[in-house]
């Protein structure tokens, strides 16, 4: 018995328990996964295929941050394979990961979660939830010590203020979040949200107050080359170049600036801004059918633009039906799961039961079992001890020496150790229904 006990308290030990080896296995494909994040990796299926492991394995064996940073990692494969609501879905849950209570808590990182799930709500167009979503991502940036999320998140509110038509307050955002940012010294991303703050300047025609945050952007940002060439997909600059030209009225250069967008870029957007940029310029110079042109052009790919917008709002409203179809089948096998859960724990419920059972009858039986064979060698003593005295009274009744005295004392003890003999018999008459109680008990345990 003693061994099936063992035994049970084994294999509970190894279903119970992970192994450190195991542990630091797991960790390190999360570190491996985050590395690849890190360094700004496209993250496809098979990283999410992976992410999807660490992030059931974390939530059965990890840390509240563990757990937090591989959801929030499953996110960022859907984000990169551009599934925006399984992206947010996967955010969520690692917000609710987090224990923002305990004092090791990642604040950086789920700073860095509440980023990110802004950013979808901004390009789903929903601005006050990523305005909300800001605030909490710069809020956990300062608590955890990261100064540059932090001043990053406060400075993307100004473009949903800009979007909910807020013009000056995306403004004086703009203008703070930089001069926070260079007085910590991190003037390089000052530099690239200089070039949005001279954006808004221009709009309003504030160029000598634009010009700074232009020549900052240029020189700092990182964007440009030796001869004043920007990255590629940032070409949109061009065109706002060519605007603070138009405001200045040298009209020379910010042709130039609209002929490169056109050159430099054919997707629709620098197609649109560039044609129309021209489109203005030869109104300024009263050349009207040029302007007719450009201005027919750019409504040309202003349309096309529309049509591409119309066309990912409804691969987006699709990717929303297929999530919900996905959560309800989610939804559906999670509670077959937990019905299955529930059956295997009443089984090992009932099987911890029954062991019990079978562990507190067999203490039973032993015990009784030393109790009875005590009581027979007590009672075997008893009736030897017994037949002496019968033989001394035998030997006592025969003596002509014999004294009235000696006889009621040898009857006295006579009779006690009879009752003493009786007494011992009723005790083991009694133990043998016991025992016979406890070994049908044992047996019908045993065939259970």
């Amino acid at each position: 018995m003693k061994k099936i006990v063992l035994a049970f308290a084994l294999l509970l030990a190894l279903w119970g328990c992970t192994t450190e080896t195991r542990r630091a296995e797991m960790r390190g494909r999360l570190s491996a996964l985050q590395a690849l994040n890190r360094a700004d990796s496209v993250l496809t299926a098979t990283h999410r295929d992976e992410a999807q492991v660490l992030a059931r394995w974390f939530d059965r064996h990890g840390t509240p941050n563990e757990q937090m940073l591989a959801h929030y990692l499953l996110g960022r494969c859907y984000a990169d394979m551009h599934e925006a609501p399984m992206a947010l879905h996967c955010y969520q849950e690692a917000i609710s990961r987090a224990d923002t209570a305990a004092a090791d808590c990642d604040f950086a990182q789920l700073s860095r979660v509440y980023g990110q799930s802004s950013a979808i709500f901004y390009q789903q167009g929903l601005y006050r939830n990523a305005l909300e979503y800001d605030d909490l991502s710069a809020d956990y940036g300062w608590r955890g010590k990261d100064t540059l999320n932090a001043l990053r998140s406060y400075a993307m509110k100004a473009a949903s203020y800009d979007q909910l038509q807020l013009k000056d307050s995306a403004i004086l955002i703009y203008k703070d979040a930089i001069k926070q940012m260079k007085a910590y010294k991190y003037n390089k991303v000052a530099a690239g949200f200089s070039g949005l703050l001279a954006k808004k300047l221009i709009d309003k025609g504030e160029t000598a107050e634009a010009e700074p945050y232009m020549q900052d952007y240029e020189q700092h940002s990182g964007y440009f080359d030796s001869v004043g060439n920007i990255v590629r997909g940032r070409e949109i600059y061009y065109y706002w170049k060519g605007l603070f030209y138009l405001e200045l009225n040298q009209l020379d250069s910010a042709e130039y600036c609209f002929r490169k967008e056109l050159r430099e870029s054919k997707d629709y957007n620098n197609q649109n801004a560039g044609s129309l940029g021209l489109s203005k310029l030869f109104r300024l110079k009263l050349i009207p059918d040029s302007s007719d042109k450009y201005s027919a052009y750019s409504y040309a790919m202003n349309d096309s633009m529309y049509a591409q917008r119309s066309t990912w709002e409804i691969e987006q409203a699709k990717m929303m039906y297929d999530y919900s179809r996905q959560q309800e089948l989610a939804q559906q096998k999670e509670l077959e799961a937990g019905r299955e859960r529930s059956q295997k724990e009443r089984i090992v419920y009932v099987s911890l039961v029954l062991l019990c059972i079978l562990v507190y009858i067999s203490f039973i039986w032993n015990r009784k079992k030393k109790e009875y064979q005590s009581l027979l060698v007590t009672h075997q003593e008893a009736e030897t001890e017994l037949s002496t005295l019968y033989q001394l009274q035998t030997d006592y009744y025969s003596n002509e020496e014999s004294h009235k005295e000696k006889e009621s004392r040898l009857n006295d003890l006579v009779m006690k150790k009879e009752k003493e003999v009786t007494r011992l018999r009723e005790t083991i008459n009694k133990n043998r229904s016991v025992q016979r109680v406890i070994a049908n008990s044992s047996d019908r345990g045993t065939v259970l």
